[in-house]
């Protein structure tokens, strides 16, 4: 009898069935091969691959040697989802408040900070302050002139006419200066102050959840 029994590819005997084999065997050869590949490619269903491969020799070939290209269990990574993939939980224990992410040249997996970037995202109140120079005590001089007037006419009492052209001068007896003073007004200062409001600063920002592999 040239029927062999097993569950993996390595239990197939090439040689059978022989040629002195009853042709009623033929079926069992059949059903044992069904079996095997079934169950040595068992696909996401367990029940043999429901989509066809598409992967070239090539890029099959290319995974030859690699022994730990998947994620060891408890891994953590950020992912840009509403939920977790499969395979993956997601880590709820940093989600006390939103945070932004920190990239360290030390130990990782680290949390920090006090104020959320989502819900505090205002500028405080706060207030500008000024000062300047004080401004001294000066005085504007203004030295001896004269008036005209182009038109004849009677000279006004107290002042000394020119008959020639009928202009009222104002001579200057010497240099004399009007003073007018002017106090100082003190050192400058105040303060500005801006009131902060939810408008102020809103970051843009991605959702992001973090998942532990399982």
């Amino acid at each position: 009898m040239g029927l062999e029994t097993g569950s993996t590819i390595s239990s197939f005997i090439t040689s059978n069935p022989t040629s002195s084999d009853p042709v009623n065997q033929g079926d069992d050869h059949l059903r044992l091969i069904k079996s095997v590949l079934k169950a040595q490619f068992p696909g996401a269903a367990g029940s043999g691959f429901a989509t066809a491969i598409t992967a070239t020799e090539a890029e099959i070939n290319a995974l030859h040697g690699l022994t730990n290209f998947y994620f060891a269990s408890g891994t953590r990574m950020p992912f840009a989802q509403a939920s977790a993939p499969t395979g993956w939980t997601q880590d709820t224990s940093d989600n006390a408040t939103n945070r932004m992410l920190r990239v360290v040249n030390t130990a990782g997996n680290g949390v920090g900070g006090s104020s959320s970037p989502i819900l505090n995202n205002v500028v405080s109140s706060h207030t500008h302050t000024f000062t300047g120079n004080a401004m001294g005590a000066h005085s504007h001089s203004d030295a001896g002139h004269q008036h005209s007037n182009g038109a004849q006419g009677a000279v006004p009492n107290g002042y000394q006419g020119n008959a020639a052209n009928g202009r009222i001068d104002i001579i200057s007896t010497g240099v004399g200066y009007a003073n007018i003073q002017g106090a100082s007004a003190g050192t400058p200062s105040g303060s500005i102050s801006a009131n902060g409001s939810a408008s102020d600063w809103t970051p843009r920002y991605i959702d992001m959840i973090i998942c532990s592999k399982n």
